[in-house]
């Protein structure tokens, strides 16, 4: 059977991917608990991974890289801190590369009676594939990073992260 990528969504909701056939990749997942108790999904890219080459290498400032900032006595440092809320799944990931990133099929039986009913009825099961950026991909730093200095640039200021 040729893979078909069928959207199933509830009214009113995102659609969710639905690879009908052999993923090219499956990974797996885990949680890690954030400062405010909620969790966080990881994507277990491990071997999907290794389906791409190493992105560029980037730094990002560190807490030492800011104590050992010099400045002369007369110049003002401008400075600021922020955090994108949910800031990987602000980031689409492009249809071509979702086929790496999928987790492991689900019995379509185990799905819940209102999405069940929107899965074709001769499916036995079915494999969900990511949408955005996952956490946890070579890549996935790179593009976020790339994609806020992006949104930097157009407020028309300079910014030096990396």
């Amino acid at each position: 059977m040729k893979p078909t990528n069928v959207q199933i969504h509830a009214p009113g909701e995102e659609p969710i991917n639905v690879w009908i056939s052999a993923p090219r990749e499956t990974c797996g997942c885990f949680f890690v608990r954030k400062k405010s108790g909620q969790l966080r999904l990881i994507w277990d890219t491990r071997v999907a991974n290794t389906w791409f080459a190493e992105p560029p290498s980037f730094q990002l400032p560190s807490g030492d890289a800011l104590s050992a900032l010099e400045v002369d006595a007369q110049d003002t440092v401008h400075m600021a801190a922020g955090d994108v809320e949910v800031c990987f799944y602000q980031l689409e990931l492009p249809t071509n590369l979702r086929p790496f990133f999928c987790l492991p099929p689900v019995q379509t039986t185990l799905l819940d009676p209102d999405v069940r009913h929107m899965v074709p009825a001769d499916l036995f099961e079915v494999t969900m594939q990511a949408r955005i950026v996952p956490m946890g991909w070579s890549w996935g730093t790179y593009f976020v990073q790339r994609a806020l200095l992006q949104c930097m640039s157009f407020s028309g200021g300079s910014c030096v992260i990396g």
